[in-house]
């Protein structure tokens, strides 16, 4: 827990960030050498908070490989931040509506977050077998008013990597699974199987289906229109 001195010089470190319009920071993104534009949270309450301000710089944690990839230390004046988009709701004819997000084109932040759900519902899809565990399968976990989600990211043997995945509004995790681990596939199946099977209910009860793979092409030009770069997305 930070002290009050220590948060005063967090906070003025988060000032430094172009744009910033308060003392705190949210939803940010930097560009990573390696891995392109990265979307993530500003961490200003972890307990290395404070020794990284000293440095000028600000810890971010990844917005939707939270426990898999990061948590990056950024130069404060590297930092673009980004206000919360759920001002406007989209228009009925709107293509993000046949995928079903609510919001759309306000913010890049949330924005990119909904372009990696699509991105991992048609990874998911194309897992056809509904009888088998595979790679890029995914599963949710009621928690509380919400759910947590994971991805089956890489198979070996009997075993399988398990990655948590920030798709859901309240980053929930589960206390079994938590960020991710290794696990028998037998004790993810149960949870993957069941994902299949309702998923195949949900579709068989739309009224009519959606092309998704056809939205994820016209929602990454939209993006780019609406934000002036392009989505960091990619199948």
């Amino acid at each position: 827990m930070l002290n009050e001195n220590q948060r005063k010089l967090v906070s003025e470190v988060c000032q430094r960030v172009p744009g910033n319009e308060r003392d705190m920071l949210y939803h940010v993104s930097f560009d990573h050498p390696t891995e392109g534009k990265v979307f993530g949270q500003a961490d200003t309450f972890d307990d290395d908070a404070f020794a990284q301000a000293k440095e000028g710089r600000i810890i971010v944690r990844h917005s939707v490989y939270r426990y898999s990839r990061g948590p990056y230390a950024v130069k404060a004046e590297k930092i673009t931040p980004h206000k919360m988009g759920y001002s406007r709701e989209y228009a009925a004819e709107d293509v993000a509506k046949s995928v079903g997000f609510m919001f759309w084109g306000e913010s890049p932040h949330d924005d990119y977050e909904s372009m990696e759900e699509l991105a991992h519902a048609i990874r998911f899809e194309r897992n056809t077998d509904e009888e088998k565990v595979q790679v890029n399968d995914m599963f949710r976990i009621g928690i509380a008013d919400g759910c947590a989600v994971y991805v089956v990211a890489s198979i070996s043997g009997n075993r399988c990597n398990v990655e948590w995945r920030g798709l859901a509004a309240d980053d929930y995790y589960d206390h079994h699974f938590g960020g991710g681990g290794t696990y028998a596939v037998s004790s993810v199946a149960r949870y993957v199987l069941a994902e299949k099977g309702t998923r195949k209910l949900f579709h068989r009860n739309q009224e009519q289906g959606v092309d998704k793979p056809k939205a994820f092409e016209k929602l990454l030009a939209e993006y780019e229109k609406n934000h002036g770069f392009p989505c960091p997305v990619t199948l």
